[in-house]
């Protein structure tokens, strides 16, 4: 009745994993490998286990990009509001209108605005 349990079967003439099926596994584990260490080497530097543990590691790397995308931004806004009161104080300097001046943007130099301040003035000198 259990006679094929007690019959010994012979050893396996391949492995139970195939040489494919391992290159395969060994591949994963060198892009987990290399995902793993991008994330940590980013996290270089955080306090305790936020630069050791790739759990934590990855949560504070995803928020320190959302604070630097938000970042960016403040940037911007903080320089636009600071060129516009040097450019509204250089107006009143040389009793201009700032008021076509309030659409300067990030690329505009400070040369420009002087530029730009002197050709009026010449202007209402000629008036």
């Amino acid at each position: 009745y259990f006679f094929f349990l007690m019959v010994r079967r012979p050893p396996r003439s391949t492995p139970l994993y195939s040489s494919a099926a391992s290159d395969v596994y060994k591949r994963q584990a060198l892009y987990t490998r290399k995902r793993r260490k991008k994330i940590l080497k980013l996290a270089k530097g955080y306090y305790g286990a936020k630069s050791k543990h790739f759990k934590m590691a990855k949560q504070a790397v995803m928020k320190s990009g959302n604070y630097a995308y938000v970042g960016r931004k403040h940037r911007k806004r903080d320089f636009r509001r600071l060129w516009i009161t040097r450019i509204s104080a250089a107006c009143k300097l040389n009793n201009t209108n700032s008021v076509s001046y309030t659409h300067l943007r990030a690329h505009e130099t400070p040369e420009h605005l002087v530029c730009r301040l002197l050709l009026e003035k010449k202007k209402k000198k000629k008036k």
